[in-house]
């Protein structure tokens, strides 16, 4: 009886080690609290994405990224994109604060210019990059990157640039970093709107691989 109880908790404390290892080192179990990813996700969805080689070279443009993008701050209860290592309202230390993870589309590599800009037409042919194109009548944005036009397929309805809500944007991404936008681009809070829009390549966790709940899908 002694024996079996004693190889029950070894297998126990086994399992409980090989689960910390696989989950801290080689997947990572994500929960998508709104539609910005919709329809490629959608709210309430769990995924499994992959930590394994997720950095430097393992990270292409498309991958869908779970990232390290702020805190919720246990002092005073508010929200903030990770910074100087503090909550930026009351000073309280990251380390004791909750991490807030977002997951969206890289669309950025280090050294790459991205342009989101409004036209009428979905081709770079006519476009100068780093133009702010306001004429009222264009609505439809472009996503370009080094000059090329993105096709966009998993995008369910056009993207809005309206130079109001939703910016003209010319940006080069730094080295070491990553720009990132939501699949539902009318609804989804990303690099366009952060005041910073660049994601540290040392907050990436995990390339995102399939949604495992709802068990339906």
């Amino acid at each position: 009886m002694a024996h079996d109880i004693r190889e029950f908790f070894k297998s126990l404390i086994i399992a409980i080690l090989a689960a910390g290892f696989i989950s801290n080192f080689i997947i990572a179990v994500a929960y998508i609290p709104s539609g910005s990813m919709e329809s490629t996700m959608m709210t309430g969805d769990r995924v499994i994405g992959s930590r394994l080689g997720f950095s430097g070279n393992g990270i292409k443009h498309g991958d869908v990224a779970i990232f390290l993008h702020g805190y919720t701050c246990k002092e005073c209860g508010k929200q903030y994109q990770k910074e100087n290592g503090k909550c930026p309202y009351c000073g309280a230390s990251d380390s004791h604060n909750k991490k807030i993870y977002f997951t969206k589309r890289i669309i950025g590599l280090p050294g790459d210019t991205i342009d989101i800009v409004p036209t009428d037409i979905y081709s770079s042919d006519s476009l100068v990059m780093g133009t702010k194109y306001t004429d009222p009548q264009f609505y439809r944005a472009l996503v370009m990157v080094n000059g090329k036009a993105l096709d966009e397929k998993y995008i369910s309805e056009p993207m809005i640039c309206d130079n109001l809500e939703y910016p003209s944007i010319h940006v080069k991404v730094p080295d070491g970093c990553y720009y990132a936008l939501g699949d539902n681009r009318n609804n989804s809070d990303d690099s366009r709107f952060w005041q910073d829009p660049f994601i540290k390549e040392t907050d990436m966790v995990a390339k995102v691989l399939f949604c495992f709940y709802p068990f339906k899908d």
